[in-house]
């Protein structure tokens, strides 16, 4: 295994999406659902765990992958997952309390998806892309809950909102980020663009048309057949002459309803920043389908550390599914898109997007540090909920993980400061409730034109509500 000059930059962050897919519009064909239920699949696609190959077996085991299960009733479930040689593991839960979050947490080794990039080894035996793999957690309840899920790994974790099945459809297009291939001398520091898939039903015929080359295969399309639990999962080529290939925009068209998930291994955002080492962060979603998407979305700037390098800007993409879609932002047409494509620009600001036909639109968290600086934040990416799926109330989590600490006995906790974004319309934030308390007017800005506004409240982790008299976007997201 090489050393790998980024392993003391990267920093962690989580972000959650809370995706209300509520209420779309009737005239694309959409339907009405929300993100709790009692059937829930996942997988975790690769992260870069700088310990995976330790002499110590606390640190090599120490990254973990983490389940967090709320429920609105006291309830109960299991959960059943697998790992890389198929043998099967049951894990029972019940929430007695559900002011409380449900954790469940497994070490990585063994469950999470082994990619070209095997946490910097260079003899990758047991590269598992794009092939059919096990590697799948099954989560069942009594009474509807909500999931989230995370992977933890030292200085480079991402959180995800994990939909129930009756959300999943049959047709995707893959939002991630640019691989990371720009230092030539360390073949395996270079980190992927990937996505992955997981069949909740026997004999379910995939097809992938990919946006750039992937891995093994290139431009060619992809067709594989699926049984309940599998998982087959893509990683993008890395070429010294094509380092920065990316998947987005690729889609995937299933025979029943699938899960996807997709980001990147270990992402440096923007990727074109000028400089010899910057930090870079795992990156995470869990993509909704097509017939969930809206015309419609708000973007909203985060809160910025203290600190992080000046160099690059947070982003924001805006992917269509039909041809000729027309994108507008803050009124003005900015562009038109085809089928697969996708528009990227600098969040410095709020802004209120609105396209002709359906559109996935997504929020990347910039890079925060150069060498040898350690910063708060790092790359993230947050799936935007469109206006039409914003729901009047909620119950979120800011999450917490732990990791051990250089004694290899004390463990602490990861994540330092913690957020929600609440999105409202104007004439009703005087409305709006966190925790019961009613949120003061003045923490609202404008979202130029919208006739919405925006809140970023910094909070303590933990169980949170939101309600209001009408529907609200929530976004969460944390920096350690």
């Amino acid at each position: 295994m090489k050393n790998n000059k980024f392993k003391a930059l990267r920093r962690i962050i989580y972000i959650l999406i809370i995706l209300m897919l509520l209420g779309t519009a009737k005239s694309t064909g959409q339907e009405n659902f929300d993100s709790k239920g009692k059937d829930f699949w996942l997988t975790f696609l690769p992260n870069y765990h700088n310990n995976k190959f330790s002499s110590q077996p606390a640190r090599r085991f120490g990254d973990s992958l983490y389940i967090f299960i709320t429920s609105e009733t006291p309830t109960r479930g299991k959960i059943e997952y697998k790992n890389n040689k198929n043998q099967t593991n049951i894990h029972n839960f019940t929430i007695t309390n559900p002011a409380t979050v449900y954790t469940f947490k497994v070490s990585f080794n063994d469950f999470e998806l082994v990619g070209q990039n095997d946490s910097g080894n260079e003899d990758v035996f047991d590269d598992q892309s794009q092939n059919v793999v096990q590697q799948s957690f099954h989560i069942t309840s009594d009474d509807d809950i909500t999931v989230y899920a995370l992977n933890q790994a030292v200085t480079t974790s991402d959180a995800f909102l994990v939909l129930p099945t009756d959300v999943l459809g049959k047709n995707y297009f893959v939002m991630a980020y640019n691989s990371d291939g720009s230092n030539v001398l360390q073949t395996f520091s270079w980190t992927p663009s990937q996505f992955g898939i997981v069949a909740i039903e026997d004999n379910t015929d995939v097809q992938i048309i990919p946006s750039s080359p992937t891995h093994k295969t290139r431009m060619n399309p992809i067709n594989i057949t699926l049984n309940k639990g599998e998982v087959f999962f893509v990683q993008s080529l890395i070429r010294e002459n094509s380092p920065h290939n990316d998947l987005t925009g690729t889609e995937i068209i299933s025979s029943n309803p699938i899960a996807v998930f997709s980001g990147h291994q270990r992402a440096k955002i923007p990727y074109n920043l000028i400089g010899e080492s910057f930090s870079r962060d795992c990156i995470i979603e869990q993509l909704p389908p097509v017939k969930v998407w809206g015309k419609n979305a708000l973007l909203v700037p985060y809160a910025q550390p203290s600190g992080i390098t000046p160099q690059g800007s947070d982003l924001f993409r805006i992917l269509a599914a039909y041809d000729s879609t027309q994108i507008f932002i803050n009124g003005s047409l900015i562009t038109t898109l085809d089928r697969g494509e996708f528009y990227e620009g600098e969040l410095r600001n709020s802004g209120s997007v609105n396209a002709s036909n359906p559109v996935l639109v997504a929020q990347f968290k910039k890079t925060s540090a150069d060498a040898p600086q350690l910063k708060l934040s790092d790359p993230f990416m947050m799936i935007i909920p469109p206006k039409e799926q914003f729901l009047k109330s909620c119950r979120v989590i800011n999450t917490q993980a732990y990791e051990l600490t250089t004694d290899n006995v004390t463990y602490q906790k990861v994540y330092l400061e913690h957020y929600i974004i609440i999105v409202s319309q104007d004439n009703f934030v005087q409305t709006v409730k966190l925790d019961n308390q009613t949120v003061p007017a003045d923490a609202f800005m404008p979202i130029s034109g919208s006739g919405y506004s925006y809140a970023n409240i910094r909070v303590e982790e933990g169980v949170h509500t939101i309600e209001s008299d009408e529907p609200v976007g929530v976004y969460v997201y944390g920096y350690g």
